[in-house]
C-alpha cells in the first residue's frame, strides 16, 4: 500500500562524529543515527542524536537530513496547492490565487499572540485511551515552533498533548507517504497524501482536492479507543479585514462535511471561496467554530466523539443543533461579533487589537475501537477548495480585473461539489493515480533514475498555471516569496515540455496556442507570457528578441504535431510557423546566408554573450529547418520544404567548417566579421548541440557529422563533469576547476549546474549509446539535491524550475523512443539481455518488454495508435507480429539488426491488450 521510504539513498550523507568517543562508542552511536534517523526520519524530543561521551557530559549532533525543505505538492494541474514534508507540516500554500504563483495578495497571517499561525491551518492529531487508562493525544506533526496545533505553549498548557514522536518519510509522486510512532502510542499510524494525477485526463488532474488516507494499525493486546481528527483554519478572505466566519454542515450517506466560508466580501475577490474539511464516513462527527484552547481541548481531551456543535455564531449557530446550549459549554458569542461603529456582523476582534481578528478552525473526527493486537481501521479525509477568481496581469505584479478563472470552475461552483466528487470517486481516482506511478517504476531501470524522472512531474502541481478556458503554462521559477519568469517561456519549454506532449498533449498544445496567438506581427514569438494568455511579456523583460526563440518554436510545434499526429493542430499553427521562417530570415541574419547570427546577450543563455555563429543557436537551428522540412512537406507546400531542406544542407556544413575544433562545437565564431568580434571562442558549452538533442525527440535523424556529435559528447563530460558535483554549463581550454568570470557578470552561468540541461544531456549521452555515463550524470544530479533535502524543489532562476522537467527525456532515450505521426520508434539502449521498461505516447502509456521470448509491447492505459513500428532491439530478431495471440499481417523488413514493420492500415491496442514481436 505504502512507498518504498526514500531515506535509505540518502545513507550517504551520514552525519560526522564528534567529540571524545571511543572506537567502540562510535560505531554504536553511528548504528544509533541509523536506526533512528535514516530509517525514521525525525524524531520528536531529540531532532538530532543526544549521548553522553566519556566525560559524562550530555551531547547532540544534528544531521541536515533532519530538515524539511521540500515535499511534494497536493493539489491538482493549476489549482494551487500545498506542499507536504516530512515533518508532517505543510507549507507554501497557493491555492487562494496568490501570490507568488498568482496575482493577488501574499497570503500572510497575523500572528494573533501565537509564534507560527501557518503551522496550524491544517493538521491532525489522535486522542485515544488504552483500557483502564488515562487518554492522551498526539499531534501528527513535528513543529520547530512553539505554537503546536493552535496552542502556543502546548507543553505547558496540555501535557497529555504531545507531538508525534518519530515519522517515517518515503514519497513518490504524486504520494507522500508517513508513518507516525511513538513509544506511548499503541498503534502505528500510517498516512497517505495525494492529489489525482491521471495522464490524459485534465479534469480529474485538476481537481482542487487533496486525500488523506489513514490507516491504524494496533500494537496491544488491550481495548484502545481511538479518536482520529482532521483540523483546518478558516482562511477565506484572509486578505480582507472587514469579513465574518461562515460554517455549514454538509451531511450524506459517505461524508460528514465542514464547508467554510465568508460573509462581507465581494465575491469577485481572488481570495474570496470556500474550503471544504471532509470526513468520509456517515458515522464522523464534528466541532465548527472553534479558536484556541478553551473549551476546544479540554473536550476533546474528555470525549472520545466530537459534539457536533458548531460554535461559529455561538448560541445562535449552537442552537440549530442543540435544543439548549450544553451544560459544558461557556457562555460564547462565538467567531463572530457586531462591530459597534459600523453595526455590522464581522469576524471578532478586541478593542484594543482591532486590526488583529480571531481565528476560527473546523474539526472532523471518526471514532473507533482497537479490540487486540493487529487489529486497525482505515479512514480518509479530504480537503476540498474553490476559489474561481484568478486574476491576469499585463504587467510584472499588477492584477488587472480580467478573471481568467480556474479549469476546475468547468465543473464545480463550489468546494462541497468537489468534496461529494471526491467522496464518490476516491477509490476511481486514488486507483488511476496509483496505477499510472506503479506502472512507472514497474521498470528495469535503476530506481534512482526512475525516482528523479518522477520526482519532476512535482513541476506540474506546484507551477502550472491552468485557467478556465483551457490555456496551460508553466511557470519559469517559483519561490516560496517570488515568482522568477514569466510562464510558459519558449526557451526552458523546449527541455521542461518533455512530459506535457506525452502526458498532457492538450495542455501542451495549448500553449503553443497562446503563443501563436500572441505572436509579433513581424514574426517574433514572445520568450513568455505574463500570467496572462492573451498578453506576451516583452514589454517588461525585453527577452522577446532573443535568437533562440524562433528555433524553438519551429521545433517544438512539430514534435508535438509528430506525437500527437493531429493535422487540425498543424494547419492551426503553420501559418504562425511561417512567419516565424521569415523573420528570422529577414530580422536575424546579418550576412545574407539565411543563418541567425548571434549578438551577445539574446539567448537563454543572457550572461554569455555570443557572437556570428554560435554553436548554441546553429545548432537549433539546423533542428527547426529539419523540423519545417516535415510540417511543409505534410502541409504539401513544396516551395517551403524545399528552401527549409536547402537551408538545412547549407547550414549543416556550415556547422562543421566555422564551429568544429576537432573536439567539440566551439562556443561561437564570428569568422566573417559580421557582428565586429573577428574571432571565435573555445568556450565548450554543455548545450552546444542541443538542437540534435531535440531533433531526437521527434526521430529526425543526425543535423550534422555522427562522429563529430559522438566526440563532442565525450569532450563535453571530459572538460565540464566533476565528480560529486555534476555537469556544469561550460568550460573553456585549460580550465581546471572553475572558469575566470568578468567582475561585472550579474550571474555566473558558466560555472554552475543547470538541472534541465544536465538532464536532458544524460538523455543525450543515452541516445548516443554512452548509457553508463548518462545514468552516472542522473545519479549526480539525484545525489546532489538528496543531500541538499531539496529534492522536489530544483533550483535555477528560483525553485521549483520548469527547465528539469526535462528528466522525461531520459525514459524516451533509454528506450530509443520517438514518434514520427503514426510510426513508432524503439531502439533500447539496455546492456541486458531481458529488460522491462515505461513509456508514454499522447494516447496512452505501457511498457515495452524484452526477453527470450521477443518483444511484447503492452499497453496499460488509453490506447497505441500506429500503423508503422521501428525497432532495433539488438537482443532480437523479428518474423512474426501477434496480438492478444492472434497473428496479424505485416511487412516485416529487416536491415542490419533494424526492423520495419509495416501494418497497411492503422492498429489500436487499447488497456491491457498487447502486439507481440516474436
Amino acid at each position: 500500500m505504502f512507498a518504498v521510504s526514500d531515506v535509505n539513498s540518502e545513507k550517504q550523507n551520514a552525519m560526522t562524529i564528534k567529540g571524545y568517543f571511543q572506537t567502540l562508542l562510535q560505531v554504536f552511536t553511528v548504528l544509533l543515527f541509523i536506526q533512528t534517523t535514516v530509517l525514521t526520519g525525525f524524531s520528536q524530543n531529540n531532532t538530532s542524536i543526544i549521548q553522553r561521551n566519556s566525560k559524562g557530559e550530555l551531547t547532540e549532533t544534528y544531521s541536515s537530513q533532519m530538515t524539511a525543505r521540500s515535499g511534494i505538492a497536493i493539489g491538482g494541474i493549476g489549482t494551487g496547492s500545498i506542499e507536504l514534508r516530512k515533518d508532517g507540516r505543510f507549507y507554501n500554500w497557493s491555492i487562494f490565487n496568490n501570490w507568488p504563483k498568482e496575482t493577488g495578495t501574499e497570503f500572510i497571517l497575523p500572528s494573533n499572540q501565537e509564534e507560527d499561525p501557518m503551522a496550524s491551518l491544517l493538521f491532525f492529531k489522535v486522542r485515544y485511551q488504552v483500557e483502564n487508562e488515562e487518554p492522551k493525544m498526539k499531534l501528527l506533526q513535528i513543529n520547530n515552533g512553539l505554537n503546536d496545533g493552535t496552542i502556543t505553549g502546548m507543553t505547558y498548557y496540555f501535557p497529555w498533548m504531545e507531538q508525534i514522536s518519530t515519522i517515517e518519510y518515503s514519497a513518490r509522486f504524486p504520494f507522500t507517504t508517513l508513518k507516525f510512532t511513538d513509544p506511548d502510542m499503541p498503534f502505528d499510524i500510517y498516512l497517505e497524501a495525494y492529489s489525482p494525477f491521471i495522464p490524459y485526463d485534465i479534469k480529474n488532474s485538476s481537481l482542487p482536492v487533496a486525500y488523506f488516507d489513514f490507516r491504524i494499525e494496533s500494537k496491544t493486546e488491550k481495548k484502545v479507543d481511538v479518536m482520529l481528527i482532521a483540523s483546518q483554519s478558516n482562511t477565506v478572505a484572509y486578505d480582507n479585514q472587514d469579513r465574518y466566519y461562515i460554517t455549514d454542515v454538509i451531511k450524506n450517506d459517505e461524508m460528514l462535511a465542514l464547508n467554510m466560508t465568508v460573509g462581507n466580501v465581494d465575491s469577485t475577490a481572488g481570495s474570496y471561496g470556500q474550503l471544504c474539511l471532509s470526513s468520509l464516513s456517515k458515522e464522523s462527527t464534528y466541532y465548527g467554530g472553534w479558536s484556541g484552547r478553551h473549551p476546544y481541548y479540554e473536550y476533546v481531551i474528555r470525549n472520545n466523539k466530537l459534539p457536533n456543535i458548531d460554535d461559529t455564531d455561538g448560541t445562535k449557530s449552537i442552537l440549530e443543533t442543540y435544543d439548549e446550549v450544553p451544560e459544558w459549554m461557556p457562555k460564547t458569542n462565538g467567531r463572530n461579533m457586531i462591530d459597534k461603529k459600523t453595526g455590522k456582523k464581522t469576524a471578532y476582534r478586541s478593542e484594543k487589537e482591532a486590526s488583529i481578528i480571531t481565528t476560527c478552525y473546523g474539526s472532523v473526527a471518526i471514532s473507533k475501537t482497537l479490540n487486540g493486537k493487529s487489529d486497525a481501521f482505515d479512514h480518509t479525509f479530504t480537503m476540498a477548495w474553490n476559489f474561481p477568481n484568478k486574476y491576469a496581469s499585463v504587467k510584472w505584479r499588477q492584477t488587472t480585473d480580467i478573471n481568467e478563472g480556474n479549469y476546475y470552475s468547468n465543473f464545480f461552483n463550489t468546494a462541497t461539489e468537489v468534496a461529494v466528487y471526491a467522496a464518490k470517486n476516491h477509490d476511481h481516482l486514488k486507483g488511476k493515480s496509483k496505477k499510472f506511478m506503479d506502472d512507472f517504476f514497474n521498470s528495469t531501470m535503476d530506481t534512482y533514475a526512475l525516482e528523479q524522472i518522477n520526482s519532476q512531474l512535482n513541476t506540474f502541481i506546484t507551477s502550472g498555471r491552468l485557467v478556465k478556458d483551457g490555456y496551460f503554462g508553466v511557470l519559469e521559477g517559483l519561490g516560496p516569496n517570488h515568482s522568477w519568469g514569466p510562464i510558459a517561456t519558449i526557451d526552458v519549454s523546449l527541455y521542461g515540455s518533455v512530459p506535457i506532449i506525452a502526458l498532457f498533449p492538450e495542455l501542451q498544445k495549448s500553449m503553443m496556442r497562446a503563443h501563436k496567438n500572441v505572436q509579433a506581427d513581424d514574426g517574433r514569438i514572445n520568450h513568455g507570457l505574463f500570467k496572462n494568455f492573451h498578453m506576451g511579456e516583452d514589454e517588461t523583460w525585453n527577452v522577446s528578441d532573443r535568437i533562440d526563440l524562433p528555433g524553438q518554436y519551429i521545433t517544438m510545434i512539430a514534435r508535438d504535431f509528430l506525437w500527437s499526429n493531429d493535422k487540425e493542430y498543424l494547419k492551426e499553427m503553420y501559418p504562425s510557423v511561417l512567419k516565424v521562417f521569415n523573420y528570422v530570415l529577414t530580422s536575424l541574419d546579418k550576412n545574407g546566408d539565411m543563418m541567425p547570427d548571434m549578438e551577445g546577450h539574446r539567448s537563454s543563455y543572457d550572461n554569455f554573450p555570443m557572437y556570428g555563429m554560435a554553436s548554441y543557436i546553429q545548432s537549433q537551428w539546423l533542428c527547426a529547418m529539419a523540423s519545417l522540412a516535415v510540417l511543409s512537406e505534410e502541409m504539401n507546400d513544396k516551395a517551403t520544404m524545399k528552401k527549409a531542406k536547402a537551408i538545412f544542407d547549407k547550414g549543416s556544413k556550415l556547422m562543421d567548417e566555422h564551429l568544429w575544433n576537432g573536439k567539440y562545437y566551439k562556443l561561437y565564431n564570428d569568422f566573417d566579421g559580421t557582428m565586429g568580434i573577428n574571432n571565435a571562442d573555445e568556450g565548450c558549452l554543455t548545450d552546444q548541440i542541443i538542437g540534435q538533442w531535440a531533433a531526437n525527440q521527434s526521430g529526425l535523424g543526425y543535423l550534422f557529422n555522427q562522429k563529430h556529435i559522438s566526440t563532442a559528447l565525450d569532450n563535453i563530460r571530459a572538460m565540464s563533469f566533476k565528480d560529486g558535483y555534476g555537469l556544469r554549463n561550460a568550460s573553456w581550454p585549460k580550465t581546471e576547476f572553475l572558469a575566470d568570470i568578468p567582475a561585472d557578470m550579474w550571474v555566473d552561468q558558466g560555472n554552475t549546474y543547470w538541472t534541465g540541461v544536465e538532464l536532458a544531456f544524460a538523455s543525450f549521452l543515452i541516445d548516443e549509446g554512452k548509457t553508463k555515463e548518462g545514468l552516472e550524470l542522473v545519479k549526480a544530479v539525484d545525489d546532489r539535491y538528496r543531500k541538499a533535502g531539496l529534492y522536489f524543489d530544483h533550483q535555477e532562476f528560483g525553485g521549483h524550475y520548469y527547465r528539469p522537467m526535462s528528466a522525461w527525456s531520459v525514459l524516451n532515450s533509454m528506450l530509443g523512443f520517438s514518434i514520427n505521426k503514426s510510426k513508432l520508434n524503439f531502439a533500447p539502449k539496455y546492456e541486458q539481455d531481458a529488460f522491462q521498461q515505461f513509456f508514454a505516447t499522447p494516447s496512452g502509456y505501457g511498457h515495452y518488454i524484452s526477453n527470450n521470448e521477443g518483444i511484447e509491447i503492452k499497453c496499460s492505459d488509453g490506447e497505441f495508435n500506429f500503423d508503422q513500428l521501428s525497432i532495433n532491439d539488438k537482443n532480437q530478431s523479428i518474423s512474426k507480429v501477434e496480438i492478444d495471440g492472434k497473428a496479424v499481417n505485416a511487412k516485416i523488413k529487416a536491415n542490419n539488426g533494424l526492423y520495419q514493420i509495416k501494418f497497411g492500415k492503422n492498429i489500436s491496442i487499447k488497456e491491457g491488450q498487447s502486439i507481440v514481436l516474436k
